[in-house]
């Protein structure tokens, strides 16, 4: 008996205890609710809430984060209006069960966004997760989730956020892809300055071939040898291009001397160099022009431009299939909304791929946008997005312009308009005669390359100088500090110790009267702040000796920016 009144009274302290704390929690809410009316006035505690509720829906929308709960022991599920926005939906437009959000998760992502519930409900612990989502326009959007649990009676609630990644990622992706660009461009530009040094020693000997031999098949084989190193010329000249900061984005960099190039030649030059680079599942088309189409422009920009619209047709095309190259002219009147009234060279490069949807044709020439993955065909994948970027830097520096027509599902073409150029003179750049040497002296020749030094030794004795060598700058400086008599310095600009830059610039500080000439790749003649003479390698007898005249003749030492 004792027993029962004791289990009895132990049930009623319970249900008492379990009064008290409703009671507490009830005067707790009286509590909240008299401070929100506090704050927010007597009869707008209500207006209150929904202010709240909308500013947390604002700042939802602005960081594009979403929320849910799900409450699995009544299967509701609420998202936020940001979370509908985030898969591609309207707020409260459809009903939202468990396969409501997997139904919206990629195909390939599905079991693994799953598994990660099932061991969060299984361990009662929770994880992030990251996965892709399909909106309802068949766009993907990466998203990152985190969840919470909460333990309710009698279920389990659970909570989470959802984030929508996709630009960060993006972002990313580009930072690191512009890290790798940098990369490759000091490994070019180190592959093509060692390689101009060996470049340099074969053009000087050939011009000391072509002088010491009357001999017409000895002359034939280094004409034949001459074309070939300038071929590689200009592929290091690229090269040193690409390796420039902003070159590759913009098209720009140190540019060629322009000329008068005749396109249909250049085209045929290349043709070894297309080839390999199209493959064997791609066949190429050539339509050449009625007449001897030439433009004025830099050989190497042109060459660049014409690999980097073949590229882009290629990449269109994965399973194969024909690009046609047309040459064409066309006369543009006044009016045209980029260029200038007058006869136009006409390029056009067709491939047979899936075309460019309209929406993005105004965006395929900016910076990493790329028209890879954006075919309306079979024709998906993925690229950099800088090759049409610097197709369009090319084509603008030459005060031209480019044309793009799509046809969805069939084929896309690019027109590259380039202003027609006259003749060239009769006077081509081996023909042209060594410059009257107006003044010799003694020149002090600064290079770490032993084959370069005395190669260009060689050149000027061979015409009257004098000369003095120098390894690198330090040792330079020091025969400077004892020899008055020196007229000119002609340095390397890339050495071991010190740098032609370093150089010119203690030079001015000891001698400011005596001339320096650096040599170098794709340089600007204000290097570093200094206005210089400067000689890019690699170069010939007679250029050489036109730019140590002029240097001697004008005697103007380097000016300090």
């Amino acid at each position: 008996m004792g027993l029962c009144i004791l289990v009895a009274v132990s049930a009623e302290d319970a249900n008492e205890q379990r009064i008290a704390a409703l009671e507490r929690e009830l005067e707790a809410l009286k509590a909240s609710r008299a401070r929100e009316r506090a704050s927010f006035g007597e009869g707008s505690f209500g207006e209150g809430l929904r202010e709240r509720e909308a500013l947390l829906s604002e700042a939802e929308r602005i960081v594009h984060l979403g929320c849910w709960m799900w409450d699995t022991s009544t299967g509701a599920i609420r998202w936020s209006d940001e979370l509908f926005r985030i898969f591609g939906l309207s707020p409260g437009s459809l009903a939202l069960t468990p396969e409501t959000f997997f139904d919206r998760i990629h195909p390939e992502d599905v079991a693994r966004v799953r598994e990660a519930g099932a061991r969060m409900l299984a361990s009662r612990t929770t994880e992030a997760i990251d996965f892709r989502i399909v909106r309802s326009d068949g766009t993907a959007r990466r998203v990152h989730m985190e969840s919470a649990l909460l333990d309710a009676d009698p279920g389990l609630r659970l909570v989470g956020t959802v984030l929508d990644v996709t630009e960060r990622l993006a972002m990313e992706e580009r930072l690191q892809h512009a890290q790798k660009m940098e990369a490759l461009g000091t490994l070019a530009s180190g592959v093509a300055h060692d390689f101009n040094n060996y470049l340099q020693v074969v053009f000087g000997h050939l011009d000391l071939v072509a002088l010491r031999t009357l001999d017409s098949d000895v002359r034939g084989s280094v004409g034949q040898i001459r074309d070939a190193a300038e071929r590689c010329r200009r592929l290091t000249r690229q090269l040193l291009v690409f390796g420039r900061a902003g070159s590759a984005q913009h098209g720009r960099g140190e540019p060629d001397e322009p000329e008068v190039v005749s396109i249909d030649p250049l085209l045929d030059q290349a043709s070894p160099i297309f080839a390999a680079l199209l493959g064997d599942r791609i066949r190429l088309r050539r339509v050449r022009a009625e007449e001897d189409v030439r433009v004025a422009c830099e050989r190497g920009g042109l060459e660049q431009l014409v690999l980097n619209l073949l590229v882009n047709a290629r990449d269109a095309m994965p399973d194969g299939g024909r690009i046609t190259i047309d040459l064409s002219t066309r006369d543009v009147g006044a009016g045209h909304a980029t260029l200038a009234r007058g006869r136009y060279a006409v390029l056009a490069i067709e491939d047979e791929g899936g075309g460019i949807a309209p929406e993005h044709l105004p965006r395929i020439f900016e910076p990493f946008f790329s028209t890879k993955g954006l075919a309306t065909g079979p024709s998906g994948g993925s690229g950099t997005g800088l090759g049409l970027a610097v197709v369009h830097g090319i084509v603008t520096r030459h005060h031209g312009a480019i044309e793009v027509e799509s046809v969805p599902g069939r084929s896309a073409t690019f027109r590259v308009l380039l202003p027609i150029a006259g003749r060239p003179t009769r006077a081509t750049e081996s023909q042209r005669p060594t410059p009257p040497m107006v003044a010799r002296g003694l020149v002090l020749v600064v290079e770490d390359q032993d084959a370069v030094r005395s190669l260009v030794r060689t050149l000027l004795t061979s015409e009257g100088f004098a000369v003095l060598e120098a390894v690198d700058g330090l040792a330079a400086l020091e025969l400077l500090r004892h020899r008055a008599d020196v007229d000119l310095v002609l340095s390397d600009i890339a050495m071991p110790r010190m740098t032609g830059v370093e150089l010119v610039r203690e030079t001015q500080r000891e001698r400011p009267s005596l001339p320096v000439v650096l040599m170098g790749g794709v340089v600007d003649s204000n290097v570093a702040g200094i206005e210089v003479e400067v000689l890019h390698k690699p170069f010939g007898r007679d250029e050489l000796l036109r730019v140590v005249s002029k240097a001697l003749t004008e005697r103007k030492p380097a000016s300090l920016g």
